[in-house]
């Protein structure tokens, strides 16, 4: 099962942190080869870096996932 958009979340989470794609996959512990394969929707993360995405971009795997934000108010809600 693909996860939905997750393709377009990436890049903005990156680009919101106005990073290239080569400081963002020095943050996450990946290749800038494998960043532009995610947001091109080509290959999905594994777990492990989903988990350090979320780590150090400081977003709950459910909003990164699912774009569901956990323990906000309702106006806030996508």
């Amino acid at each position: 099962m693909k996860i939905v958009n997750l393709d377009e979340k990436l890049k903005s989470i990156r680009m919101n942190a106005g990073l290239s794609q080569r400081v963002f996959a020095m943050h996450i512990g990946t290749t800038q080869q494998n960043v532009s394969n995610y947001e091109n929707g080509l290959t999905e993360p594994s777990l492990d870096c989903l988990i350090r995405i979320a780590s150090e971009f400081s977003i709950s795997l459910d909003e990164l996932l699912l774009g569901k934000f956990v323990g906000i108010e309702q106006e806030y809600l996508t």
